[in-house]
């Protein structure tokens, strides 16, 4: 075929992304891809007679620009960095007739999965808002509102909504002891001023070494699409394990590497910034606070940013019902 020679190194059964769009791609269009462990694969079609003289084919560690006789067809940036110098392309004849170009790109960091192949693609749009009301010192300190990214990560932000509402009650998790699912009365046990103000933990440990979701005592990663960018972000608390996902957040205080790979981003403050300076002001290096940091209240704002009122389901939660909940969304 014409154009440089197109080889994928790994032949291993690849990771499909339905995201087919018919005609040829505009450079806002989604494409069909495919990742293996070390690429990404995806292809264009192609005007009729096009050769391989007639492509321009630009590639960075971010962007990727393709045209053909001057005509862009595809100007995208990646999710994540690849490496232009082992990504590779070539024309091919296409399945249903006619003729496409084939991409392989090769990525920056390999066994690194992808969640999208474009930036371009996440859905960060706020479908709900949350809100915290916080004390220190027993003294009310005002509101933090978060809005949260329900298309990006539809369960994660359920798991923190229903815990910022309680409307799930409270669940069985010993003989006799039931844990109420509700972030109300839990404290910020670790605050360290220019990294983080973390929470949640639902059994109430003054050291923070529990908590619990609706899902379960875990969940899983969802997904790492919304990108790390700095202070306000809200993010899943996971003790530094893969998978480990219950009732523990963090709101970040800046922008911190750690943050940028191994933490489920879910949402960010939209309002109430001065209350996170007084809650980290009450930090220390080792995270534990000056004076109690508690929420006092919490819940879900509507359209125009009032608490919305929770029936709930009582104490009499069932937990199957969340079990089955998980097992109908996979």
């Amino acid at each position: 075929p014409d154009g440089p020679p197109f080889t994928l190194k790994h032949r291993s059964p690849c990771l499909h992304r339905p995201l087919a769009t018919e005609g040829m791609p505009s450079s806002t269009h989604k494409v069909n891809w495919r990742q293996s462990p070390k690429e990404l694969a995806f292809s264009l079609p192609l005007v009729e007679g096009a050769r391989a003289k007639d492509i321009q084919f630009k590639l960075t560690s971010l962007q990727l620009s393709v045209a053909v006789r001057g005509e862009v067809i595809l100007a995208r940036t990646f999710f994540l960095p690849c490496k232009p110098d082992d990504s590779t392309w070539e024309i091919e004849e296409a399945a249903g007739g006619g003729r496409q170009l084939r991409i392989g790109i090769s990525k920056a960091k390999p066994n690194q999965p992808w969640d999208c192949l474009f930036i371009d693609e996440v859905d960060d749009s706020i479908t709900n808002c949350a809100f915290m009301d916080i004390s220190i010192g027993g003294v009310p300190a005002g509101r933090v509102v978060f809005g949260l990214y329900g298309k990006a990560c539809p369960r994660t932000v359920e798991n923190f909504r229903c815990l910022c509402t309680g409307e799930r009650g409270s669940v069985k998790v010993a003989k006799k002891h039931r844990l109420r699912l509700h972030f109300k009365g839990t404290c910020f046990h670790r605050v360290i001023p220019g990294l983080l103000c973390q929470g949640g933990d639902l059994t109430h440990d003054p050291n923070g070494g529990g908590g619990y979701s609706i899902y379960g005592p875990t969940f899983e990663d969802e997904n790492f699409k919304i990108k790390h960018t700095g202070e306000g972000q809200l993010l899943m608390a996971n003790f530094g394990v893969t998978n480990n996902n219950h009732s523990q957040f963090a709101i970040a205080l800046s922008k911190i590497k750690e943050f940028e790979t191994r933490h489920v981003i879910f949402g960010k403050v939209t309002s109430g910034m001065q209350v996170l300076r007084a809650m980290e002001f009450e930090g220390s290096g080792e995270g534990t606070p000056a004076r109690p940091v508690v929420i006092d209240d919490c819940g879900e704002l509507d359209g125009k940013g009032e608490p919305i009122v929770e029936l709930g389901r009582g104490d009499e939660f069932d937990q199957s019902a969340a079990c089955d909940d998980v097992a109908a969304t996979n």
